[in-house]
């Protein structure tokens, strides 16, 4: 790379890649119908009852089955843990809202859970105990981006909407391993009771905007290199038509993602995953690899 930070065109290609997920446009949310525009819901924080009194926490929770996320546990081993002693911590404070907004997938999704977080919350906690306790389940399909400008500080695992919010503005507490982990960009707990205070008074932390721009478009942008040999690809299994309509497409020189790809195979010690030629915002390619 001829600069550290990112040219405009890198910078335009991220910038894009956050304006679509805020607006709720990417494939896997378009896919899954998890989103709706609701007139109903303008109001949102009449719907939410909204103090404006009060210090709002927003808890976005993971699919607690999902495969991996015992591994990287921090302060926690795992979602349904982490969830539930976080409405201990602050179940009485009465300066304190906590809305726990949970996944979309457990109701949307094409693995659905047989029972959610709003189920395993009721059976753990009373009505009295949840009082400053609000759920926000997947049959309102709120984005949760509409919630962004009401949250004092959110609360995460690990995900990709801590970047999402980071992008935004709005300050995180993060409770597991992830990307952004050790990078002075989110609030991360390293015992009971720094978490308590965190969610107490965690504010905004100042980073480098430069280096999160750079941090994020490698993770979202340069990791994952472009495939256009067929409409759509999910791990291992291709799906769909292929888009090779002879030998000679396949041919290098016809297709630089396809001749990066077969150089990160055949030249493991001199090819570099990520330099692939970025093509810029406006172009949309068929799938990933």
């Amino acid at each position: 790379r001829s600069g550290r930070y990112l040219d405009e065109l890198e910078q335009k290609r991220i910038e894009g890649f956050f304006d679509d997920r805020v607006e709720g446009k990417d494939r896997l949310f378009l896919r899954d119908d998890c989103f709706s525009d609701d007139p109903e819901l303008a109001n949102l924080a009449a719907v939410l009852r909204i103090d404006p009194t009060k210090r709002k926490l927003f808890l976005f929770s993971n699919l607690y089955w999902d495969i991996g996320l015992s591994e990287p546990g921090a302060l926690y081993a795992g979602v349904v843990d982490w969830v539930l002693d976080t409405i201990r911590l602050l179940k009485d404070n009465p300066d304190i809202q906590l809305f726990i907004k949970t996944h979309p997938a457990e109701l949307y999704g094409p693995a659905q859970s047989r029972k959610g977080m709003p189920e395993i919350i009721s059976e753990s906690f009373t009505e009295e105990e949840l009082a400053n306790v609000f759920i926000i389940g997947p049959e309102l399909k709120l984005k949760p981006y509409a919630l962004f400008s009401f949250i004092d500080c959110a609360i995460l695992f690990q995900g990709t909407l801590g970047f999402e919010l980071l992008y935004s503005d709005v300050p995180v507490v993060s409770c597991s391993r992830g990307v952004y982990s050790d990078l002075d960009l989110v609030h991360e707990p390293k015992t009971r009771e720094e978490y308590r205070t965190m969610l107490e008074i965690a504010g905004e932390k100042r980073f480098n905007r430069d280096e999160f721009y750079l941090l994020a478009y490698f993770y979202f942008i340069k990791a994952i290199i472009p495939w256009r040999i067929s409409r759509t690809v999910y791990a291992s299994s291709v799906t769909n038509s292929f888009n090779i309509r002879s030998l000679e497409t396949m041919m290098p020189g016809r297709d630089p993602y396809l001749d990066h790809l077969c150089n990160c195979i055949l030249s493991v010690e001199s090819t570099v995953p990520e330099n692939w030629v970025d093509s810029g915002p406006t172009k949309h390619l068929a799938a990933d690899a």
